[in-house]
C-alpha cells in the first residue's frame, strides 16, 4: 500500500462540484478555496514533453497578476544567467535573506521617522553565534 493523501475532493470525483451551488451561489461549485486552488491547478495542462510544467502560453494576466509576472521575469533570468555560467549574485550576499516583517505598536506616524526608531528590527539574522539572539549556546561535549 502506497501511503499518500488523498483529499476527499479530488480529481478523480470532479473536486465535488456541487452544480446547485455553481448556479446560484459560487461560480466555481467547488466548496473552499483550497479545494478550488487544487482544482485549477490539477487540471492545467502541461507543456507536451514536460509533464507537470503548466502551458502558460495561452494565459490572459490582470494588472493584479503583476507579483507573479515579477517573479517569473526574475527566475527566467536567473535561469538563462545560470545557464550562460552567471551564479546568482544572491549566493554571495546571503544577508540579503535575513530581512524580517516588523510588527510594532508605534505612537509614530511618518514612516521614516518610524525606521529611524525600529528598523533595525527588519534586519539582521536572527542568529548570533550559532544560536538564535537571546538564548544560549547549547554546550556540546
Amino acid at each position: 500500500m502506497i501511503d499518500t493523501y488523498l483529499p476527499v475532493a479530488n480529481k478523480g470525483n470532479d473536486y465535488l462540484i456541487d452544480r446547485e451551488v455553481q448556479r446560484t451561489t459560487n461560480f466555481t461549485g467547488i466548496w473552499g478555496v483550497n479545494e478550488q486552488d487544487r482544482g485549477i491547478q490539477e487540471s492545467m495542462r502541461s507543456l507536451p514533453g514536460s509533464p507537470g510544467i503548466a502551458d502558460r502560453r495561452a494565459e490572459h494576466l490582470v494588472g493584479s497578476d503583476m507579483p507573479a509576472v515579477a517573479a517569473r521575469r526574475t527566475f527566467t533570468k536567473l535561469i538563462r544567467d545560470l545557464d550562460a555560467g552567471i551564479e546568482p549574485a544572491c549566493l554571495g550576499h546571503s544577508v540579503s535573506y535575513c530581512v524580517r516583517a516588523i510588527s510594532k505598536v508605534s505612537e509614530i506616524a511618518d514612516f521614516d521617522e518610524f525606521m529611524a526608531s525600529f528598523g533595525e528590527m527588519s534586519h539582521g539574522s536572527i542568529w548570533e553565534n550559532g544560536s538564535p539572539r537571546g538564548r544560549p549556546q547549547e554546550q556540546r561535549t
